[in-house]
C-alpha cells in the first residue's frame, strides 16, 4: 500500500509541473536590432594581360619625282652600209637591180619638247652603186677586135638636205624625214658602142628610221629610204633595140651607227 501511495504521488507532481519553454529574444531588452555583418568583399577582377600600345600610323613618304633623263647631245654624224634597190628596172640588163649602198648623215636638232617630240635638220650623203660582167669587145696587139671580160658600173651619188621629226623614249627614238637635193648618175660600159655618161637630177627624197642607244653617245640606226628621181635624160638601148632610162628611183635600206655629239 505504501508503494502504490509514493508511485501515486509522483504521478501527481509529474502533471503539475510546467513544461519548459524555449527563449526568445526580447526585443525591449536588446533595445535595436543588431547590423547584419557585411557582406564579404569581392575578389577584385583579373587584370586584363598588357597588350603593346598600337603603332601610330606612319604618313605615306613623300612621293619621289623621277628627274626627267637627260637631253642628248643636239649634233650626230652617222655612217650606213645598206641594200640598194633600182625600182622598175627589173631585167632591164642594164646593170642588175640589187647593189651597195654607203653613205652618212650629219643631223643637227633644232627643237625639242617634253613630249619627246624633237625637231631638227639633216645633211645626208649616199653613194650606190650597181655592176655586172659584161662580154665586151676590145682592140687586140695586132689592132684585131678581140673578146674581153669587162664590168658594167651604174652609179647614183645623192646630197639631200632634209627636215627631220622624231619621238624619243628613254634611249631609242623613232624618226621621219623629207627632203630635196641632187643625184649625180654615172654608166659606163666596156662595150665599144657605149661611152661613159654623167648626168646631174633633182631628187626628193623621204626617211623612215630607228636609233637605240647601245653606249653614252652611240647609238645603232636602222634606217629605210626611198629616193624619187624627176627627171630621165639617159637612155640605153638594150639589144633588141629598145631604150631603157639609165638612172631612175632608189629604195635603201640599212643600218648604221650614230655618234652624238
Amino acid at each position: 500500500m505504501f508503494a502504490a501511495a509514493l508511485l501515486a504521488s509522483l504521478l501527481a507532481q509529474a502533471e503539475a509541473a510546467p513544461v519548459p519553454q524555449p527563449e526568445t529574444a526580447d526585443p525591449a531588452a536588446a533595445g535595436t536590432t543588431a547590423p547584419l555583418a557585411p557582406p564579404a568583399p569581392l575578389a577584385p577582377p583579373a587584370p586584363a594581360p598588357a597588350t603593346a600600345p598600337p603603332a601610330p600610323a606612319t604618313a605615306p613618304p613623300p612621293g619621289v619625282v623621277a628627274e626627267p633623263a637627260p637631253i642628248p647631245p643636239p649634233n650626230s654624224a652617222s655612217v650606213y652600209v645598206r641594200y640598194a634597190y633600182r625600182v622598175g628596172n627589173d631585167g632591164d640588163g642594164i646593170v642588175p637591180a640589187s647593189g651597195l649602198s654607203l653613205g652618212g648623215e650629219y643631223e643637227r636638232r633644232l627643237r625639242a619638247f617634253e613630249t619627246g617630240i624633237e625637231m631638227g635638220a639633216a645633211l645626208d650623203f649616199f653613194y650606190d652603186r650597181f655592176t655586172k660582167d659584161v662580154i665586151a669587145t676590145s682592140v687586140g696587139p695586132m689592132g684585131d677586135p678581140e673578146p674581153a671580160i669587162g664590168t658594167r658600173t651604174l652609179s647614183q651619188t645623192t646630197f639631200a638636205l632634209m627636215e627631220t621629226t622624231g619621238w624619243r623614249y628613254a634611249d631609242m627614238r623613232l624618226y621621219v624625214g623629207v627632203g630635196a637635193g641632187l643625184t649625180i648618175g654615172y654608166f659606163v660600159s666596156p662595150d665599144i658602142s657605149s661611152r661613159g655618161n654623167t648626168d646631174l637630177q633633182p631628187l626628193a627624197r623621204g626617211v623612215f628610221g630607228f636609233d637605240f642607244a647601245i653606249a653614252a653617245r652611240t647609238s645603232a640606226v636602222l634606217r629605210i629610204d626611198y629616193t624619187h628621181t624627176f627627171s630621165r635624160d639617159t637612155y640605153f638601148a638594150g639589144p633588141n633595140g629598145t631604150l631603157r632610162p639609165v638612172f631612175g628611183d632608189l629604195f635603201d635600206a640599212g643600218v648604221g651607227f650614230l655618234l652624238r655629239f
